[in-house]
């Protein structure tokens, strides 16, 4: 988490730097039904700010469904999106079938680690628009994608 060595050093700030804005056109972006990809290395603050259009989001109403990616699910088919069980119904859920709960965002934290079956849905989720997401990731020229499968990274890049 970003530290504020301003007028109290050390203390934890409830802000991202440069986040009034960052977070505010994340949140525009989300809102008006377009998806967002966040890239960026080991502590660079990629899961710090999605806390923070996740508060955003719940505040306007509109609480987003989550998931955080991890290495030991890379190889399991939809391993870290069933984690979550409305996006588990999403998926089961034929591509032009109707749902009760409209056109939801999808936050996803280390996308990077994402199986290949997952990366697919969610192309096809986001371009089908069954979703919004945010997906937050590594640069695949990062130490952290190299937990990743190159086929996952091929398909978050498209």
């Amino acid at each position: 988490m970003p530290k504020d060595d301003g007028p109290n050093p050390g203390s934890t700030r409830s802000t991202v730097v440069g986040s009034d804005r960052s977070v505010a056109e994340i949140v525009g972006t989300l809102s008006d039904g377009t998806s967002v990809l966040v890239v960026g290395t080991l502590g660079s603050g990629k899961s710090f700010l999605i806390e923070a259009v996740t508060r955003a989001l719940t505040t306007l109403g509109r609480p987003p469904l989550s998931v955080r990616a991890a290495a030991p699910l890379t190889s399991t088919p939809f391993g870290a999106l069933r984690t979550n069980v409305v996006v588990s119904r999403l998926i089961e859920l034929p591509p032009a079938a109707p749902t009760d709960i409209g056109t939801p965002v999808l936050v996803i934290d280390d996308g990077h680690l994402l199986d290949v079956d997952s990366a697919r849905w969610l192309a096809q989720a986001v371009h089908s628009k069954r979703l919004i997401a945010l997906v937050v990731g590594a640069p695949s020229s990062s130490t952290e994608a190299r937990r990743a499968q190159p086929e996952t990274l091929m398909e978050l890049d498209e």
